[in-house]
């Protein structure tokens, strides 16, 4: 089934819940009448994280030739970049989880409203400015203040996404029919993972003590964690 013909289902089921809701009380008929198709905000979600992740390489700067003197081999080039690769690294793969998030968030939802969109557009405008917070870090790896401005930039995207889950569980009517609301939680605790992270990085770069980006390699680790304790709870 192509796009546009996802897009029209989406259009007349969004229609049709408008048209139910109509005889109903008012703020019910107000709330049917502010759902939009999930597909355009969707569609933007995606390009707005290929382009940032795209835009990561360029984080990743080999010194120019002028500045290269003989003694430079480049064994010694990929110790100097060494910083920048690890920051690269460490930021895809935080896009590329953040993105997963959406993708999972969005399978649960039929439709959207305008406060969803609100609160993912202002999401991705942070999810843009990773590119440049990740270089600021990975050129300035013993900096704290470069350290902080990273985490602050991925403890705000990390909020937001815990504000879409705690939004859209309150309000089934965007939900898609017969999901179980432990569910829901269980995704919505796994992305409390990233505000405590980056308040944990954070906290250790105000003390000063360097590699406090690193914390982020234990995301995969709690994510696991608190799913395996989800399901047996």
């Amino acid at each position: 089934m192509s796009t546009v013909e996802v897009e029209s289902q989406e259009e007349q089921m969004t229609e049709g819940m408008r048209k139910e809701g109509s005889d109903g009380p008012d703020s019910q008929e107000n709330d049917l009448l502010n759902l939009f198709s999930k597909h355009r905000i969707e569609n933007l979600i995606d390009a707005i994280y290929a382009f940032s992740m795209t835009l990561l390489v360029t984080t990743i700067e080999i010194p120019s030739a002028t500045n290269l003197t003989h003694s430079f081999t480049v064994d010694s080039i990929m110790l100097q970049i060494l910083p920048n690769l690890i920051s690269y690294f460490s930021a895809f793969i935080l896009l590329a989880t953040f993105w997963w998030i959406n993708h999972v968030r969005f399978h649960y939802l039929r439709t959207t409203d305008q406060t969803l969109i609100i609160i993912n557009v202002l999401s991705l405008s942070f999810v843009a400015l990773v590119p440049f917070t990740t270089r600021l870090a990975g050129f300035f790896p013993l900096n704290f203040h470069a350290a902080i401005i990273f985490e602050l930039n991925l403890l705000i995207i990390g909020i937001l996404s815990v504000l879409q889950w705690w939004y859209i569980i309150r309000k089934p009517q965007l939900i898609v029919e017969n999901v179980d609301p432990k569910k829901l939680a269980e995704n919505q605790a796994k992305t409390l993972v990233f505000p405590i992270l980056s308040v944990v990085g954070i906290t250790l770069a105000l003390l000063s003590i360097p590699g406090s980006v690193f914390i982020y390699l234990f995301v995969p680790l709690f994510v696991w964690i608190i799913g395996t304790w989800w399901r047996k709870s």
